[in-house]
């Protein structure tokens, strides 16, 4: 649980995987996927950005291919719900991409903390952080980021 705005746990998740020189797939797909983009450059992490047209998703070939072109990526970041513009990215199958490398999955699933089905531990996402809402067992404005096992692990 973090004293701090969604933004905030996106933040943590951040910063608490990757340094300064790192580099990081992130995906643009939204008002909310920009933000993975400016974490980047204000930690001096080089962000490889996969721009999605707003209200498309990205596609898990499309990340897989980044990852390929930049084996050094050491995370992938995406919005679950970009709710800016309403599309549902495919966690489960980024998952599934990324376990098949060095890369940690790190996503903010805003309007998935209402109970959709989001299965870190089962999806191998490495840290899935979210805000509390109305409908969350958390008091609204505490996000919360819980770190998930990786594959094997």
């Amino acid at each position: 649980m973090f004293a701090a705005s969604g933004t905030g746990a996106m933040e943590a998740s951040f910063v608490n995987f990757l340094r300064k020189g790192d580099t990081a797939v992130v995906v643009d797909g939204g008002k909310f996927g920009e933000r993975w983009g400016k974490l980047a450059k204000a930690y001096g992490v080089n962000a490889v950005t996969l721009k999605c047209e707003w209200g498309h998703p990205v596609e898990p070939a499309v990340v897989e291919k980044a990852l390929r072109e930049n084996p050094q990526a050491k995370g992938v970041y995406v919005q679950a719900n970009e709710s800016s513009t309403g599309v549902y990215h495919p966690i489960r199958e980024l998952a599934q991409v990324t376990a098949r490398t060095g890369a940690v999955l790190g996503g903010r699933r805003h309007q998935r903390a209402r109970g959709d089905d989001v299965a870190d531990d089962d999806w191998a996402s490495t840290c899935c952080s979210a805000p509390a809402t109305r409908r969350s067992v958390f008091r609204r404005g505490s996000p919360f980021s819980p770190p998930a096992r990786r594959h094997g692990s």
